[in-house]
């Protein structure tokens, strides 16, 4: 049993100390990952909180595995059933990723590095995104990603790969130096 798991098991025992260490490890990431995944700050929100309430209610029987690429899953899985309803995408603006502590010179810069690297996104399979967004924006080791999406380790490596080299060209096509 990891960290993580042990956290949780004394969270569902009523510590809120460990409840609160648990979502600070995991939260800003989650969030930050479903936010590039939907592009719908107010589903990426509903998202979240389910997955957390229905990690929380999980009978879980093997704990042997990261907490953080079983919550990642839920997450996932809640996302994959609101796109087969919806069936759509919106965009993401740039300056929601940004922290409110940035200058106004630095936010300038990161805005414009962000519209580049989500467009670089955009240009790739639906497949290699996902890998990229998990283990950049989402901070997954690769085991853990494969993990979250149900594939084998060389698969997600491959697509890593695919997908780096994507936004790569993407950006060297486009004249961009990040």
């Amino acid at each position: 049993m990891t960290e993580e798991w042990e956290l949780l098991r004394r969270a569902r025992a009523g510590e809120e100390s460990a409840w609160q260490q648990l979502t600070d490890r995991i939260q800003p990431q989650l969030w930050k990952w479903l936010l590039l995944t939907c592009r719908q700050p107010d589903r990426a929100r509903e998202i979240t909180q389910a997955a957390w309430v229905r990690l929380y209610q999980a009978e879980v029987r093997d704990e042997s595995g990261s907490l953080r690429a079983y919550l990642f899953r839920i997450a996932r899985n809640l996302l994959l059933k609101g796109w087969q309803r919806e069936q759509r995408r919106t965009e993401l603006e740039p300056d929601q990723l940004t922290t409110p502590d940035d200058g106004p010179w630095e936010e300038l810069v990161r805005a414009e590095r962000d519209r580049w690297l989500l467009r670089a996104l955009a240009s790739l399979s639906p497949e290699q995104r996902e890998v990229l967004e998990l283990r950049f924006f989402g901070g997954h080791s690769l085991a853990e990603i494969a993990a979250v999406l149900a594939i084998p380790a060389g698969t997600v490596k491959s697509r890593l790969h695919y997908g780096l080299n994507g936004c790569r060209a993407f950006l060297e096509q486009k004249g961009v130096e990040l």
